[in-house]
């Protein structure tokens, strides 16, 4: 019985499957160029003052190869308020756990809900007089922390009126 043309032609097909596996289609983790981008979107542009402001930050990947951002803490996004007259302040108190944290880049979109006061919580430089933000415009930026060059959002408008 000849087997040795089975053999010749099993070992053709396991190295086509081979040549196959290795070079692969880039697909949609091949990297592209495009950076991922972090955006802040706000459930409504007005609040009254001493309230909450809600918004939501994204992090859009563009389907580049899934990667993580390290946080030293448990604190991963800070943000700045600007007022009228070109005052620059934040509202965070920064009290973070001490375990480091991560988010892992992937094909997703990564979006979370932050709440950002509009009320002195703790001892940081304050422009005002009093505890909250007086009624005015504002505008909004956050980023992530320990990457503020690679990953500062749009800057988005919001209005603080009478409680």
């Amino acid at each position: 019985m000849n087997v040795q043309p089975r053999i010749g032609l099993y070992g053709a097909v396991l190295l086509l499957c081979a040549a196959c596996t290795v070079t692969r289609n880039p697909g949609e983790h091949a990297y592209t160029g495009k950076l991922p981008e972090l955006h802040v979107q706000l459930a409504t542009d007005t609040v009254r003052a001493g309230e909450n402001l809600t918004a939501t930050i994204s992090i859009n990947n563009y389907g580049q190869p899934p990667h993580r951002l390290e946080f030293a803490t448990g604190c991963q996004f800070d943000w700045t308020i600007t007022a009228a007259d070109g005052a620059v302040f934040s509202t965070r108190c920064l009290m973070c756990t001490q375990a480091p944290t991560f988010i892992t880049l992937a094909g997703a979109l990564y979006a979370k809900t932050i709440y950002v006061p509009t009320k002195r919580l703790c001892e940081t430089p304050w422009p005002f007089a009093g505890d909250l933000l007086p009624p005015g415009r504002y505008q909004l930026s956050v980023f992530a922390i320990g990457y503020r060059d690679q990953f500062l959002t749009n800057v988005v408008a919001f209005d603080v009126v009478d409680e």
